[in-house]
């Protein structure tokens, strides 16, 4: 029997219910009753990923996910699972990341049991066939081998392979035929048997989290889960841990030069954190983000942009695990910024100076802030399908208490300021790795990274540069956001009482000379939001490369004119779209209709009025042609569905 239930706190527009329940074996489970819904999934997630990888078998725990799909001794068949998904309108996958392997499925309502039969075999009868171990050591050697010219994955892998050797964070997750043919065959080791051992050792029911989602009702899914995966053997397996620092004398106080595929320039700075999961209802990361990655006025990014030395900047948490985390500012530079990196670095440091001394009544603002916005968020956050939401349920109960397992994402509950500022006591310049990403650093490096063949150069930061840091002059650019002032506060709804449910169609209300406008009332959704979609038909597009070309700038210069006024109203979900189409521009804005007209007529005002400054236009040239030009090193895929499009006359 299961244990006694738990009802986790929903959002106040979710109308799924929600049980959470623990097996006799001891696997977690959350329940998910919809019965409007049009698709039911299922998704199982393993605490166990990468790290766990034996030292001699790097790819060990990605291989194990590709092979658990290959029968079970009841379905055999290596393809019954995948044919079944599919002809009954479903989709399957999975990933491995470093502490978690995520196994997840929907398909039609009807056929949930079906599935589930096949779904749960895997965990409890898999075969792992000799027969398919080569086959799928090959499959895994194609994944990685569409990896290795992928800028994102490339400077993952230099970060764990220059990092701590003693922590599992330094290991080739991904793995390839060298990994798991060529090097075990060469000291005999049996992959296969190796396998069968990571299997036994951690897929274990007390570290597995389940998520059911169908039309049942919450008593129909508990049999459900109870008949079919309360077989799965408990080990009472711990969760792997790890004592040792990932990020140490390795690469901390350290600056790397990289050199990219694309045509980029970075600027990156990452300090090591301790976990921020015991702390999810405090945020002091989130907070963090929040400042660092700001982009209105007094922020590093508006700073950056008045020097010309930066396009765009993104700040948060990384790499978050049970044991550790990392903190990390990205930078998209100017050719005059690269030059500048120094200068760039001093100046984040008198924004962490800033933050360090700010006043308790200023954290309480901004905690407000972060709080009604995301407290608004989850009010009325939409409704997620079936097959991404039960991957991301799944994994949410490793991390947060079975009540707050849908609102963990978005608790702020408790401001701890102490917290707060003794995580940004970290981010000293001796804590900091520093990496300079560009194509000007070919030829000119010494170092290749491993797996990946990344070319980099390895610098100690020198004591006199981190000195300025650690006493970084007031520029008189920088501090910290003002109040946004476009949280609505305001939820009330404008419809027709009784429409409720019923067939609403548009009407025409304006119908003049050049303007014709419709309006269509919510009825369905009833949230406090809109959407206004505004079409600018324009003559004479698309009749030269030059005239082409001159659109996306007009886009780009549109964009970066509002940009300081629309990053509040991104925050407090209030958004915009401006596009160049077959006709001409199309504008889309959407969010919270309290605000929402404000954000629109400031827009529109600004496509009337558009002016450019010189220095702005030719950094928005450079990141033009450096678009077109990474456009021919995009993968096959890419350049495929773009032909696609022209071809059928959409772009």
């Amino acid at each position: 029997m299961a244990s006694h239930p738990i009802t986790p706190v929903k959002s106040h527009s979710d109308a799924r219910v929600y049980r959470v329940i623990k097996l006799k074996n001891e696997l977690e489970a959350i329940l998910i009753s919809d019965p409007n819904t049009d698709k039911a999934g299922a998704a199982i997630d393993v605490h166990v990923g990468h790290f766990s990888d034996p030292n001699e078998l790097p790819g060990l725990a990605h291989f194990l996910e590709h092979m658990l799909f290959m029968g079970t001794k009841t379905f055999p068949d290596e393809n019954e699972y995948s044919r079944r998904v599919s002809e009954h309108g479903g989709r399957s996958n999975a990933y491995t990341s470093t502490e978690n392997t995520n196994y997840y499925f929907d398909v039609i309502p009807e056929h949930l049991e079906k599935i589930l039969e096949l779904f749960a075999g895997f965990f409890t009868e898999p075969l792992f066939e000799q027969s398919a171990t080569d086959r799928e050591m090959k499959a895994v050697h194609s994944e990685n081998a569409q990896n290795l010219l992928n800028d994102a994955w490339r400077q993952y892998q230099l970060v764990k392979s220059t990092s701590n050797p003693d922590h599992p964070f330094s290991k080739f997750g991904t793995g390839n035929l060298e990994t798991l043919l060529e090097l075990p065959k060469s000291k005999n080791i049996d992959t296969r048997e190796a396998l069968l051992k990571f299997h036994k050792d951690y897929y274990s029911a007390n570290i597995m989290k389940l998520c059911l989602l169908g039309k049942e009702s919450l008593d129909d899914l508990q049999a459900l889960a109870e008949k079919h995966f309360s077989n799965i053997a408990n080990s009472d397996v711990k969760v792997p841990t790890w004592s040792a620092e990932p990020f140490g004398k390795e690469s901390l106080g350290h600056m790397f030069e990289i050199v990219p595929i694309k045509e980029m320039r970075r600027v990156g700075l990452a300090w090591g954190f301790p976990t921020m999961r015991p702390h999810y209802k405090k945020k002091p990361s989130s907070l963090l983000g929040h400042l660092f990655g700001h982009e209105g006025k007094g922020s590093i990014l508006s700073a950056l942009k008045k020097l010309g030395w930066a396009n765009e900047l993104s700040g948060g948490l990384s790499n978050e695990c049970t044991s550790f985390s990392s903190f990390l500012i990205s930078i998209d530079v100017t050719p005059a910024g690269l030059e500048n990196f120094e200068k760039i670095v001093v100046l984040i440091y008198e924004y962490i100076r800033i933050v360090l001394e700010a006043k308790n009544e200023e954290w309480e603002l901004i905690f407000k802030e972060c709080h009604d916005v995301s407290a608004m968020n989850f009010r009325f956050k939409g409704k997620e399908s079936p097959f991404n939401y039960c991957s991301s349920v799944a994994g949410r109960l490793h991390k947060y208490n079975p009540k707050d397992v849908l609102e963990g994402p978005w608790k702020y509950q408790e401001l701890d300021i102490m917290l707060v500022r003794t995580m940004v006591e970290l981010m000293k310049p001796e804590n900091m790795r520093l990496h300079l990403i560009s194509q000007t650093f070919k030829g000119k490096t010494e170092l290749k990274e491993k797996w990946y063949a990344s070319e980099y150069n390895k610098k100690k930061l020198s004591e006199e540069f981190m000195a300025r840091c650690r006493t970084p002059p007031d520029s008189k650019l920088l501090h910290l956001p003002n109040p946004n002032e476009f949280i609505a506060t305001n939820f009330d709804l404008v419809h027709n009482p009784g429409m409720e449910g019923k067939k609403v169609f548009p009407t025409k209300i304006v119908e003049e000379k050049g303007v014709v406008a419709w309006h269509k009332t919510d009825n369905v959704f009833l949230k406090p939001k809109g959407h206004v979609f505004l079409s600018i038909t324009l003559p004479k597009l698309f009749v030269t490369p030059r005239i082409n070309v001159l659109e996306d700038l007009f886009v780009l210069a549109t964009e970066e004119s509002l940009s300081e006024f629309t990053y509040d109203a991104d925050i407090a979900l209030l958004q915009y779209s401006l596009n160049v189409i077959a006709k001409g521009l199309q504008l889309q804005v959407a969010g919270y209709t309290h605000k929402l007209p404000i954000l629109l007529y400031k827009v529109v005002e600004r496509i009337k009025n558009l002016t450019v400054e010189p220095g702005v236009f030719d950094r928005l040239r450079e990141r033009a042609q450096r678009k077109y030009a990474n456009f021919f090193k995009q993968q096959p895929y890419v350049h495929a569905f773009h032909n696609q499009g022209r071809a059928m006359g959409n772009q």
